[in-house]
């Protein structure tokens, strides 16, 4: 799994698909899949855990060819099949030591491929319930601690409506060029209109410690959106230039004071900012404490870009060098986090940047990826000191326990 928000680096996914379970070209599918998240390195003391998470997931998918709305849509183009999607399916993520979150989504969109390389995505109903489990003593201490990241974790409804936009020049098969592009937009709105008809209706207003309810628990309201723009430049005949931006922010409102946890940015990881552990860094110039065990940081704005310069070795070993910058940041002062909050002014000297080099096992149909690396630049502590340029001794073994995180993963980051 190479998305950099998702929560996992290797997985494993079976599926059972009948193409015509209807007789009608409609097709189900169901997907089992189960994964875990580990680093090695980069770590001290009691942040040294290298088994950070594990995931397992059922999802049923039933896809028709067609659009099946109340009212006719005509559909335009006989070139491209547009589709209705349902689905249903749970989710457990394990954090080792902490906590267990499942969450239960039900859906119902829309999938339409205008050309050969556009192509939408739009769910007008996706409905997530999510609950909080098997909490040590250790992690609801940290809750108490912070009341922002208690009500990210409660128990909670996401009443959700999402569009994601795809264009990809590498699926035009007919297209030869050493440029493609790659652009993955999406917007996600959650509790709006249910909020709209419960502030008419009800002659009370929500409050924070009052939220509005749903079934007897409080629903999210926030809006969301990210892009995720890709650009690879073929140099030669093997080599490559990969290079990635994402951005993304998230306002809660309403009946919310913060995002769900499981729609947070976070950042850092095999697939992200590789010379740092997962979700270790930031929110802005924070710095997590060596003696916290938990160090899982989320926030609601995120900014990280990445350059890759890929090239071959020898048969199906493949090389790479390459470079990682970002961070996140709060939209909301966090009294329990200093320095967390977004400033125009700062966010720049904030940012955090690693780099490092890169072995991959490329039989084309599957990859398997070392990636090491080491901070250039922390974003925390004073300005003057926060690029690592002098401090860089490989050969010094303190220096490689603390700072160098080899990163296993399956697939490339990007």
């Amino acid at each position: 799994v190479s998305k950099s928000n998702d929560f996992v680096g290797p997985n494993f996914k079976a599926s059972f698909k009948n193409r015509n379970i209807f007789r009608g070209a409609e097709s189900y599918q169901l997907n089992l899949d189960a994964g875990y998240e580990f680093q090695v390195g980069g770590a001290t003391g009691a942040q040294s855990q290298n088994l950070n998470s594990y995931t397992l997931g059922i999802e049923n998918v039933l896809t028709v060819p067609r659009i099946l709305t109340p009212f006719n849509i005509e559909n335009r183009s006989s070139r491209f099949v547009p589709q209705t999607v349902f689905k249903l399916g749970f989710r457990t993520l394990k954090r080792i030591d902490f906590f267990t979150l499942n969450s239960t989504e039900m859906a119902y969109g829309f999938n339409w491929q205008e050309t050969k390389t556009k192509r939408h995505e739009f769910y007008p109903v996706d409905i997530n319930f999510i609950q909080l489990g098997n909490i040590s003593a250790e992690f609801d201490s940290v809750l108490n601690a912070n009341e922002l990241l208690r009500k990210s974790y409660e128990e909670q409804f996401i009443l959700g409506t999402t569009y994601s936009f795809y264009y990809n020049t590498q699926n035009d098969t007919e297209r030869e060029s050493r440029s493609n592009w790659y652009f993955n937009g999406n917007i996600d709105l959650s509790g709006n209109l249910m909020h709209a008809a419960q502030s008419t209706l009800r002659s009370e207003e929500n409050t924070e410690d009052n939220p509005y309810e749903l079934l007897g628990s409080p629903y999210s309201q926030f809006v969301k959106t990210d892009i995720d723009l890709r650009h690879y430049y073929r140099v030669g005949k093997e080599s490559k230039i990969a290079t990635r931006f994402i951005a993304g922010i998230g306002y809660a409102f309403g009946n919310s004071t913060t995002i769900p946890y499981t729609k947070q940015f976070s950042i850092g990881g095999s697939n992200s900012i590789r010379a740092f552990r997962a979700r270790s860094i930031g929110p802005g110039r924070y710095q997590v404490p060596q003696t916290a065990t938990f160090i899982d940081q989320t926030a609601d704005i995120k900014l990280e870009s990445n350059l890759e310069y890929r090239f071959p070795i020898i048969g199906m070993f493949k090389g790479a060098v390459f470079t990682d910058a970002g961070n996140i940041w709060t939209l909301r002062t966090d009294d329990q986090r200093p320095g967390s909050e977004f400033d125009s002014k700062r966010f720049i000297s904030e940012i955090a940047v690693g780099a490092g080099l890169g072995l991959r096992f490329d039989a084309d149909f599957f990859v398997l990826r070392f990636d090491l690396a080491f901070p250039l630049r922390v974003p925390y502590g004073e300005s003057s000191s926060r690029w690592r340029f002098k401090d860089v001794a490989i050969s010094n073994s303190e220096w490689r326990k603390d700072n160098l995180v080899l990163n296993i993963a399956i697939g490339y980051p990007f």
